[in-house]
């Protein structure tokens, strides 16, 4: 398609880049908002010291918190979640086409613009997510019986769709290559923040999988809520995140060879049915290896740290948590739990009476659980990229895998002491 050259602004006229001021103050502003307001609720949850003032403390957290976890709220944080999306790949996919606007419009740039604050989208919406599971989870733990607000906020949390657009920002986020004219600078941070929205991602996911178990386990409400929390984690775009979640933790493990291999072949005859089966019965993650992940393996190291495995990046002038051995191998932790134990953990006729969708069929479950249980032994090896798991593992994940099966077995056994 060629579209007439546009007549050139009158003499002396200033050219108005409207759409580039909307994308680049418009956008960045609401992310940065959305983001403080998270960062405080968590601050103020965390308060410590004289009784009272931790009280209001709390009680400023739960109130600016129910006020962002109304439905409303929600469905306006996914709308823009996914017109932001939507609206970088048009801008990019759009970049010949357009260049006919010339100097009125500066489309390169306001694709750069649009496309550079991809990895900004995605930490502060996963991030979101994170603040409502991680907040829910706990006032449900720590209650002996389920609040009405902690079952509306579930059930606005399995409706609003909220999972599908943080996934969406994570796995339809552009590569940092494709993205034409792009600085150096917007470059490091769309890697260093697409890493941390990941690690998000991956804790958000494990506490409503949590909260989901428990639910299960409660009054006909609480399941009908369990239910409709994992349907939400079977949308398509969570599933193509899940497997993504996991070319990340194979990446890290230095399996860069694996992850070629895992995507290059389609197995034997056994395994293509099988995923012919798991298409069948919609399970839609895709097994093609996540931009991030490609990255990390072709540069050696871990993106989200820098070179001195610090907590601040290099340029960035934003405080980020050291990513010791410890917390990663927390984060792996969540990756496997939400992805393999979750799949593993399902009764197939139990789903399909809730009318829940399945998970991946078992030979794929098989390769995906193998490939990850190879990723966790290289790393506790010290086989990782550089940065990973240094300087030695605290095996992390070996004491939150006990200290969770014992604890699910203590509430088994105190069920039944009360029945009894």
């Amino acid at each position: 398609m060629v579209l007439p050259p546009l007549p050139p602004p009158p003499r002396g006229a200033t050219p108005r880049n409207n759409a580039y001021d909307a994308v680049s103050y418009g956008g960045k502003t609401a992310c940065t908002l959305l983001m403080n307001a998270c960062l405080n609720i968590r601050t103020l949850q965390r308060i410590r010291g004289r009784a009272a003032h931790v009280q209001r403390a709390h009680a400023l957290a739960a109130r600016v918190l129910a006020a962002m976890t109304k439905a409303r709220f929600m469905s306006a944080v996914c709308d823009a979640a996914r017109g932001m999306v939507a609206t970088a790949a048009l801008l990019r996919s759009a970049v010949g086409v357009l260049q006919c606007f010339g100097p009125m419009f500066n489309v390169t740039r306001v694709s750069a613009q649009s496309n550079g604050q991809a990895g900004f989208l995605a930490l502060a919406v996963c991030q979101y997510l994170r603040t409502i599971a991680e907040s829910q989870f706990y006032t449900f733990a720590e209650s002996p019986s389920i609040h009405s607000e902690a079952l509306q906020v579930y059930g606005t949390l399995a409706d609003s769709q909220l999972l599908a657009a943080a996934a969406v920002t994570l796995v339809d986020s552009p590569p940092v290559g494709a993205i034409a004219g792009l600085p150096d600078s917007d470059r490091d941070s769309i890697l260093r923040d697409t890493f941390l929205a990941s690690e998000s991602a991956a804790a958000a996911l494990f506490y409503i999988s949590e909260a989901q178990k428990e639910l299960a386990t409660r009054g006909k409400e609480s399941r009908r809520l369990s239910a409709g929390l994992v349907r939400a984690a079977r949308h398509e775009a969570v599933q193509r995140l899940q497997v993504a979640l996991l070319d990340q933790l194979a990446a890290h493990a230095g399996m860069a060879a694996g992850l070629e291999e895992w995507e290059g072949s389609s197995g034997p005859q056994e395994g293509r049915d099988e995923e012919r089966r798991a298409e069948e019965c919609g399970w839609e993650g895709s097994s093609g290896t996540w931009w991030l992940a490609r990255e990390e393996a072709a540069q050696g190291k871990l993106l989200g740290l820098d070179e001195r495995g610090s907590g601040r990046s290099r340029g960035s002038g934003r405080r980020t948590r050291s990513k010791t051995a410890g917390s990663l191998e927390d984060y792996h932790c969540h990756i496997v739990r939400v992805t393999v134990q979750d799949w593993l953990s399902m009764d197939p006729a139990k789903a399909a009476a809730a009318g829940v969708p399945a998970a991946p069929p078992p030979l794929l479950v098989a390769r995906l659980a193998a490939r990850a249980a190879e990723a966790l032994c290289r790393l506790c090896r010290g086989q990782g990229l550089g940065g990973a798991y240094a300087p030695a593992p605290v095996w992390q994940f070996a004491t939150n895998k006990v200290r969770s099966v014992m604890e699910r077995r203590f509430k088994a056994a105190r069920r039944q002491d009360t029945v009894g």
